[in-house]
């Protein structure tokens, strides 16, 4: 529940909200590839440095509902926000959320056993295939709800093309009442990450005590096997040593 609740607003962002800020926000197209690689590298750092710095700080389950907050913050500034300042900041807390999916990964990995390591990734992976296809589908009927026009005419394209380096130039065809918020596919998922929340808070505590208890139980039993078959072994050698003998007197016979 807690991936299906918090991919499902992300994938549905990353597959409109370049568009929204071309077109709602006025982004010039420069200003669109530079955000992309911003964020890009932000999230590099984030799922590198930031994230093994919390592994090894906090919980697998603490780590998550850090990301998730990260990811709610930022879904909430993207759909209140209305100046350019705000999508560059939000966009650096839409970075620091990517650290979520990687601490579930970690969170199944530690807590699974060996042998349904596989079902269980599995399982999470077909969830985020699921919501990658739900999540643009969502964003795209809540847009169309508030009459939030994301496509650009022909005249839209004859018009800011002698002025790409003015924002301004891009002719908005949002319909949107001015007293709502600019982005309500955005809340909407900010919403649902809230959901998500509430589920992560209910996930059970992992220990590094558990993770332990468990490669020991793991030790005993390889160590159990490996005992046997030295007892086996030692079987065999001793009734081949008896045999010896016999055969040597029936040799002699």
């Amino acid at each position: 529940m807690t991936v299906l609740l918090s991919y499902l607003p992300e994938a549905g962002q990353y597959s409109c909200f370049f568009v929204y800020l071309r077109l709602v926000m006025g982004f010039s197209a420069e200003m669109v590839a530079t955000f992309i690689a911003a964020v890009g590298i932000l999230s590099v750092v984030a799922q590198t440095a930031v994230l093994a710095l919390l592994m090894r700080n906090l919980s697998c389950k603490r780590v998550i509902i850090v990301g998730l907050v990260f990811e709610m913050l930022q879904l909430m500034w993207y759909g209140f926000g209305s100046q350019t300042w705000m999508m560059w900041a939000a966009g650096l807390l839409a970075a620091m959320s990517s650290i979520t999916y990687p601490a579930i990964s970690a969170y199944v990995s530690m807590h699974t056993d060996v042998d349904k390591q596989g079902v269980v990734q599995g399982i999470v992976t077909g969830m985020r295939g699921l919501c990658s296809g739900l999540g643009p589908a969502m964003f795209g009927v809540i847009f169309y709800l508030f009459h939030v026009d994301l496509s650009e005419t022909p005249t839209e394209r004859h018009t800011s093309a002698p002025l790409s380096g003015n924002v301004s130039s891009v002719v908005r065809e949002a319909s949107v009442n001015p007293n709502l918020v600019p982005g309500p596919p955005f809340v909407f998922g900010a919403l649902m990450v809230i959901t998500a929340l509430m589920v992560a808070a209910f996930i059970p505590e992992g220990s590094s005590s558990a993770a332990a208890a468990l490669a020991a139980k793991q030790r005993r039993q390889s160590g159990g096997q490996d005992v046997s078959y030295d007892r086996s072994h030692k079987k065999n050698s001793s009734l081949d040593a008896a045999s010896l003998p016999l055969m040597d007197e029936s040799a002699a016979l």
